[in-house]
């Protein structure tokens, strides 16, 4: 199983979140993917954000790596499954401060 996880911010803090996220990259082994900045909400993410994919071997690292890093924002973890609804709530788990879901656009 693979799983995402968004890192949300807000613009003004685009240039800190951006070093971060190359500390991030250069910890993390090869097969984890990390997308670059979106600098608008998108779908069901209410903020600004970007994206890490990852295999399910892989969460326990994730999950240290982002609470070192970036313990100050919040960070949705989710499984890539079929129903996207139940993957964005009951499976989900936040890191930091849960924020409000755009659910509808799922």
């Amino acid at each position: 199983m693979n799983y995402h996880a968004h890192v949300f911010f807000d613009l003004a803090q685009e240039p800190y979140i951006q070093q971060l996220r190359i500390k991030l990259c250069e910890r993390f082994s090869p097969e984890i993917f990390t997308g670059r900045l979106l600098l608008k909400a998108v779908g069901p993410l209410p903020k600004p954000m970007f994206q890490i994919e990852f295999e399910q071997h892989f969460l326990d690292e994730v999950i240290l790596q982002l609470t070192d890093l970036f313990s100050d924002f919040p960070v949705l973890i989710h499984p890539l499954i079929e129903d996207e609804y139940l993957a964005h709530t009951e499976h989900a788990k936040w890191l930091g401060e849960s924020l409000v879901l755009h659910l509808d656009q799922l």
